[in-house]
């Protein structure tokens, strides 16, 4: 699934209301999201992109600006909401449009998480996505 000018348009209207009052729920609530992503199916290229996004709002010592930082918690925002473009329940195809949206913001982040892996590559190992 690719997103088309008009998806992409009304999520920059989700990434400009997103607010820092937003990150403690949305970091709080995707573990469990998680949880249920996986049991219905969901790829491993989807929970890698979320996993990925949240160690880099979570993970102490490592500091992203606002203006990015507002974009993942976009992204994983649509993640937890079970009710998108495809509703999660739908067997086989509701984290389609998940891995679509959140694929498109790893995509614009992708200097951003060059940067995180190297960074992460030289720390100690802390609490990640995957524990």
């Amino acid at each position: 699934m690719q997103l088309n000018d008009a998806h992409k348009a009304a999520f920059k209207q989700t990434v400009k209301a997103i607010n820092p009052a937003d990150e403690k729920r949305i970091l709080s609530e995707c573990k469990q999201a998680e949880k249920k992503a996986k049991k219905r199916g969901a790829s491993h290229e989807l929970l890698e992109q979320v996993g990925l996004l949240w160690n880099m709002l979570w993970e102490p010592g490592y500091d992203v600006s606002w203006s990015l930082k507002s974009w993942m918690l976009a992204g994983l925002a649509y993640f937890i909401c079970p009710v998108d473009l495809i509703p999660d329940v739908v067997p086989a195809l509701g984290y389609v449009d998940d891995l679509a949206v959140v694929g498109w913001i790893c995509s614009l982040l992708s200097e951003e998480i060059n940067t995180y892996r190297r960074w992460a590559a030289s720390q100690p190992r802390g609490e990640s996505w995957f524990e």
